[in-house]
């Protein structure tokens, strides 16, 4: 539920953005989008993270990989690991966005509903800090109990940077909605 007092999830055009974690540049990625025109108006790390996203992925309209590139900077040994034309790519936008990458623990979930392929794509990415102080911890239910139409329970995917709070999602969808289970088939952590 989005809240005008600053609450998540913070909106974009076409983005909903949820974070946890926080920003040690805060001020810095003020700069840098005040600097194209964009201001905050609930003064949050997590309204800024989505103004950024927003601005890298609809405004300049880099690939989505581009983005999260500006964001989380692949670094040192992986850097290096990289062929020489994506190194080029990679490191042109660090340097041209290292001010708008967050610094500190974080952790963004970012449900977009996407139209630049002219049908709609609806994605759920989760970033993290390159120093993976955050974790990132994904889950997949495969499918559902079979229903009282035969048929089994959809499948649904849950990412969080706990697993207690997936867990619990899941207990609560299951006590409603007897299409799921209370617990997810794999759990994961990037």
């Amino acid at each position: 539920v989005w809240h005008p007092g600053g609450a998540h999830p913070f909106i974009g055009m076409n983005e909903a953005l949820v974070h946890n974690g926080d920003f040690a540049n805060y001020a810095s990625i003020g700069e840098y989008l005040a600097q194209r025109n964009i201001y905050p108006l609930f003064l949050t790390d997590t309204e800024v993270s989505v103004q950024v996203f927003d601005l890298l992925y609809r405004t300049y309209d880099y690939p989505l990989e581009y983005v999260i590139e500006a964001l989380a900077p692949t670094t040192e040994r992986d850097f290096a690991m990289l062929p020489p034309d994506k190194q080029r790519i990679y490191n042109m936008l660090q340097v041209t966005h290292m001010h708008s990458s967050p610094d500190g623990p974080w952790f963004f979930l970012i449900a977009q509903s996407d139209r630049k392929s002219g049908s709609p794509v609806f994605r759920l990415t989760g970033i993290t800090d390159t120093s993976m102080l955050r974790p990132q911890v994904f889950a997949l239910q495969e499918s559902g109990p079979v229903g009282e139409d035969g048929k089994p329970g959809p499948a649904i995917g849950f990412a969080a940077s706990e697993k207690q709070g997936i867990d619990a999602a899941l207990a609560s969808l299951a006590a409603e909605d007897k299409r799921f289970w209370g617990r997810a088939d794999r759990y994961w952590n990037a």
